[in-house]
């Protein structure tokens, strides 16, 4: 099976610059100013809010749903949110569903020791901010991902699609970036590749088990970056969450703000979610049994 990183780092890499090269070939010859400078003249300011946006909707569908919903299984979303919400992630980072999800679910239960995929202790906080990929991929055989990686609709679209063709998801995101903005438009969707990456490896990975405050003793060094969780959706709060893995709240004392589970709450009220679990409300620790069976 293919892992994140051989996916991203090499074959991806290779097919996605042999695309950017035969278009930047193409522009040359032909001087064409749509395919120089696209079809949606934003200005400066206008890129910038396209690539937050971008941004924005790629965590909290990470937040969500491949993290909340689909790894820990403490919220379930309906179909249309669920079908939405892979397709993004096909053409917005090149995740595999199975493979980051054994990946978590590994770290949840080797939490800071030495089998953990991605712990700043072991692995450097510097080095999962820039070979995150890589480093979590070394813990990822397919052993781990028969074990730890089962998730719901395993069907057709996953197996020929998303996994089968999962470099053509993010030609087709460059492909719009380009459509739009021309060759600004491989500069920003590059910008939204690295800042992604960044994340879920670093400030997500690393950075919260080594730096905050806690709340719960927990058995690991998990902390809450900061009291207010809106750049990553509320993942900032990582203490709480490793003290309750299965609660679909991520903020507990009432000066904390989870993000996320504002827009669940929202969601709740379209009956688009429903919880299946009941959110922390007790300063003790819970006691976690991983749900790894196929739903």
């Amino acid at each position: 099976m293919k892992i994140i990183n051989q996916r991203i780092l090499s074959k991806d890499v290779l097919i996605v610059s042999s695309f950017l090269f035969v278009y930047l070939l193409f522009c040359l010859i032909s001087n064409n100013q749509i395919l120089i400078y696209g079809l949606w003249d934003l200005g400066w300011k206008g890129k910038l809010i396209f690539c937050l946006i971008v941004y924005h909707i790629t965590i909290v569908v990470f937040s969500i749903y491949l993290h909340r919903c689909e790894t820990h299984r403490s919220v379930e979303l309906t179909p249309v949110i669920r079908y939405f919400s892979r397709f993004w992630l096909w053409i917005a980072t090149g995740l595999n569903r199975a493979e980051w999800v054994s990946i978590h679910r590994l770290h949840h239960q080797k939490a800071d020791l030495p089998a953990d995929p991605h712990s700043p202790i072991y692995k450097g906080t510097f080095n999962l901010f820039l070979s995150g990929f890589e480093i979590c991929a070394q813990c990822n055989p397919s052993s781990l991902i028969e074990k730890y990686g089962n998730i719901s609709d395993n069907d057709a679209l996953e197996k020929f699609i998303f996994t089968k063709f999962q470099s053509l998801g993010l030609i087709i995101f460059l492909t719009v970036y380009i459509l739009l903005f021309g060759l600004w438009g491989m500069v920003m969707w590059d910008i939204n590749i690295f800042v992604i990456t960044a994340v879920l490896f670093g400030a997500f990975a690393a950075l919260t088990h080594k730096c905050g405050y806690r709340n719960f003793n927990t058995k690991d060094n998990s902390r809450n970056l900061m009291h207010i969780g809106i750049l990553l959706n509320g993942e900032e709060l990582h203490n709480n969450h490793h003290n309750n893995p299965a609660s679909a709240k991520l903020s507990f004392q009432d000066s904390e703000f989870d993000l996320g589970w504002f827009y669940i709450t929202i969601l709740m009220k379209l009956n688009l979610a429903k919880l299946r679990t009941a959110p922390t409300t007790a300063r003790k620790r819970v006691e976690y049994e991983l749900d790894v069976k196929k739903h």
